[in-house]
């Protein structure tokens, strides 16, 4: 005898079986069928519940990860600009340094329009010893 009321007896399936289908006229083999059918649909619709379960969960998870990105970037975006600015500032200042020492702005420029045609980059003395004037 089951534990449970959910919980059925072979017995009990074959009586409710020969039971459902002598009330009901139903053949025997269909009766089969359908009870063999339910626990397939309960599983079948359990499975849908938890794939649509791991689909939102996934797509929550995506949606962090992007807002997670789009404030990184937002970040970046800033830090450029504050370092576009100190550079600015610096030019500013050498080139006022670079007029006290006697240089005019075109002077300078034309210095740089040599060295941007001659394809060399300014290079720090610290880091690779080499300046290219």
């Amino acid at each position: 005898m089951p534990n449970n009321k959910n919980e059925t007896s072979p017995d009990s399936v074959e009586v409710s079986k020969q039971t459902a289908a002598a009330a009901n006229n139903i053949p025997s083999h269909k009766v089969t069928l359908t009870l063999t059918i339910f626990p397939q649909r309960a599983r079948l619709r359990r499975n849908q519940r938890n794939s649509r379960a791991r689909k939102q969960a996934y797509i929550q998870d995506l949606e962090q990860r992007w807002g997670q990105c789009v404030q990184l970037g937002a970040q970046a975006t800033i830090e450029m600009q504050q370092a576009a600015r100190r550079v600015q500032d610096e030019n500013r200042l050498l080139r006022m340094v670079l007029r006290k020492q006697g240089l005019d702005d075109a002077a300078v420029e034309m210095a740089l329009d040599v060295e941007r045609r001659a394809g060399c980059q300014v290079r720090s003395p610290w880091l690779e010893g080499k300046i290219c004037w």
